[in-house]
């Protein structure tokens, strides 16, 4: 046997172990909606810090939520804010009962970030459902309702999909925009699967009496990504489920990021974050990363061969099958067309991430290091 074909015998086994484990995700079926019998409390909490070209947009958007507001509570969270952010907030809101702004107080309980606001603000809501958004970001209107749908007793935490709108360079915004469908997709398919790797900390609701149960932020300990934190700590020490849903209904529109340098430092937090993840989620990614890693080595070693072809086929077939579905269901099918492009993206920046969290000890995230 031609010792050269090894590389391409390696990324066949990979591509076939790859395509049947998608296959298989992709077999289970999605979480059940319910219809709605009440109408419970709700909070939301935004937390904020230095967004005064987004918080107007944000504030906007969570004004329009269809929900009576008798029972609706919407909590703007100041996190030290040195901009125009308080003063655009207090201006909006007045009139608006059921908007509240408030302060948060420097760092408790060795917290920090988003965390640190989260753990100082879920104490002074009232509802039973907590709702999480971001300052740059706007649910759609039945985004309350539509989560709610899926709160079954068992039931602890249920996570949407977040779209980005284009507020980049148009080519690099659209591969952005492919790559959190194409990422959500895994997180949605493993947890249909049973077993849940991360969630969306700015499309995120969760039971009240289950946050407590847990003692909250302060009993679960610091973490940069605080809504992974919560999912982990719910699997992990309680007897309730959590689900990431697909449904163009309960939708939250997010901005990308203006350059690759923003991209890289925002991913770099994701995946620091996610040290500590459950085993699945590790097998998961690792299995995607070396995958599609083998189509850089067959190019790298120039093996040009029907074996190489078939792996590269798999791979790409599986991929462009698994994004289709997503795009359909969430009426995104005009970004099928970038397909190729974002292939090569997903390809070459997780080797980038690779190469650099072994030398990246602290992350950026709102001009503080984490």
């Amino acid at each position: 046997m031609n010792e050269f074909l090894v590389v391409s015998q390696i990324a066949l086994a990979l591509s076939i172990g790859y395509t049947f484990f998608i296959m298989h995700l992709l077999s289970h079926k999605p979480p059940k909606k319910y219809s709605l019998s009440k109408l419970p409390k709700i909070s939301v909490l935004v937390a904020f810090r230095n967004e005064e070209k987004n918080i107007l947009a944000c504030c906007d958007a969570l004004a329009k939520l269809d929900y009576p507001v008798d029972k609706l509570e919407i909590l703007l969270l100041n996190d030290q804010s040195t901009d125009q952010s308080p003063y655009i907030v207090r201006d909006f809101i007045s009139g608006k009962p059921q908007f509240k702004l408030i302060d948060i107080e420097e760092a408790k309980n060795n917290l920090q970030a988003k965390m640190n606001v989260l753990a100082q603000g879920i104490p002074k809501s009232k509802g039973e459902f907590i709702f999480i958004t971001d300052a740059d970001c706007r649910p759609l209107a039945g985004w309350i309702k539509t989560m709610l749908q899926y709160f079954d007793p068992s039931i602890g935490m249920v996570s949407g999909f977040t779209i980005l709108e284009e507020k980049a360079p148009k080519p690099f915004s659209k591969l952005q925009t492919v790559d959190w469908i194409f990422l959500q997709g895994l997180a949605f398919t493993a947890s249909n699967s049973g077993k849940p790797i991360t969630v969306m900390g700015n499309n995120l609701a969760f039971r009240r009496n289950v946050y407590d149960q847990l003692g909250g932020f302060e009993k679960i300990g610091f973490s940069i990504t605080e809504d992974h934190a919560l999912m982990k700590a719910i699997l992990d020490k309680t007897n309730k489920e959590v689900k990431y849903i697909r449904d163009k209904e309960g939708l939250v529109l997010s901005a990308s990021v203006k350059d690759f340098t923003a991209f890289i430092n925002q991913r770099l937090r994701w995946v620091k974050g996610g040290i500590g993840a459950r085993p699945f989620a590790y097998f998961l990614v690792g299995f995607s990363f070396l995958t599609h890693l083998s189509i850089i080595a067959i190019f790298m070693m120039q093996q040009w061969n029907m074996v190489s072809a078939t792996a590269i086929g798999l791979i790409l077939g599986i991929d462009h099958f698994k994004l289709k579905m997503h795009l359909k269901d969430l009426d995104k099918e005009n970004l099928k067309t970038h397909f190729l492009r974002f292939e090569l993206f997903y390809i070459f920046y997780p080797l980038i991430l690779f190469i650099l969290v072994p030398f990246t000890n602290k992350v950026k995230w709102k001009g503080r290091k984490l």
